[in-house]
Formats: C-alpha cells, structure tokens, sequence
C-alpha cells in the first residue's frame, strides 16, 4: 500500500487535520479520530488529534492498530501499568 493510498483510507476513516514536521525535520501526520480519542479518557485534548509518522499511518489504513493501540505506544506515561 503507497502512502498516498494509506492516507486517503485514514482521512475518509478519522479525518486529517494538518500535516507538521518535527524537530528532525520528519513529517508527520495528524490524524483527527476526534471520537476515539474522546473515548481516551486520559487524552487530555481529543480535538488537536494525534501524530503519527508514514508508517503508522499505513498500520492504521490497514487495520493492524487501533487509535487507542497508537496513544498507548506514542504516550505510554497516560496509562497505569
């Protein structure tokens, strides 16, 4: 799956918002799942949605993570052991 097709998939699922570039100059997609974070209850802002890199984005297009899984690995300090 291309990156381009990866993307449409996560858009039409969860929603895009824009696009940023980290400190290393890697982009970085922001994937809205306004409702799955709010089901979170430890993501403190749902609304700014949660980035992720090219190859999560593929993972998430093809189902083989969950939004929950992605906060889990991206902020493991949120959860109790």
């Amino acid at each position: 799956m291309t990156l381009k097709e990866a993307l449409r998939i996560v858009k039409g699922r969860y929603g895009l918002l824009a696009p940023e570039v980290d400190a290393r100059g890697k982009m970085r997609y922001v994937v809205a799942a306004e409702r799955e974070l709010r089901a979170i209850p430890e993501v403190a802002d749902p609304e700014s949605g949660i980035a992720i890199f090219a190859p999560e984005v593929k993972e998430l297009a093809r189902g083989a993570i969950t939004i929950e899984a992605l906060v889990r690995r991206k902020s493991p300090g949120l959860f109790r052991a």
